[in-house]
């Protein structure tokens, strides 16, 4: 009798690596979103830690005021640079998720496939074997 044998093996496996693959993208995407997060707040404590600076020393002349306010501007700059550039990667991570999705569709249509061949090979094999099995021997009368 032979073993069961899934023909569309090659693309089942195919397709779990195009999953990893997928996966792997989006954790990226996952990952750059952090950095901008953290760039952003890194940006924001380091303006914060100079106004600090400047505001708590005894004496503070116009010229310094001008330069925390130059430096202020700068970082309100990069930090719209930073939120526009969030906003790109976000949208290209929900994108990413959608194509995910599909893949995880498509591997699991294969799997169920491969299920349900499978159940069907078990029925025809038991099928088989009960119409291919000898009848049963039935025990001798014992003489006495």
């Amino acid at each position: 009798m032979k073993s069961f044998r899934f023909r569309l093996d090659r693309v089942l496996d195919w397709r779990r690596t195009e999953l990893e693959m997928e996966e792997n993208r989006l954790k990226r995407m996952y990952a750059g979103l952090a950095a901008i997060d953290l760039a952003r707040a890194e940006l924001e404590s380091a303006r914060d830690e100079a106004s600090h600076a400047l505001l708590t020393r005894a004496t503070v002349d116009g010229a310094e005021l001008q330069l925390l306010s130059g430096y202020r501007d700068a970082v309100k700059l990069q930090c719209a640079r930073l939120d526009q550039k969030r906003r790109e990667s976000e949208q290209e991570a929900a994108a990413q998720q959608q194509k995910l999705l599909a893949v995880r569709r498509r591997l699991r249509l294969l799997d169920n496939l491969k299920d349900r061949r499978l159940a069907e090979w078990k029925a025809e094999t038991e099928r088989q074997i009960a119409t291919d099995a000898p009848p049963p021997k039935r025990p001798f009368p014992c003489s006495g």
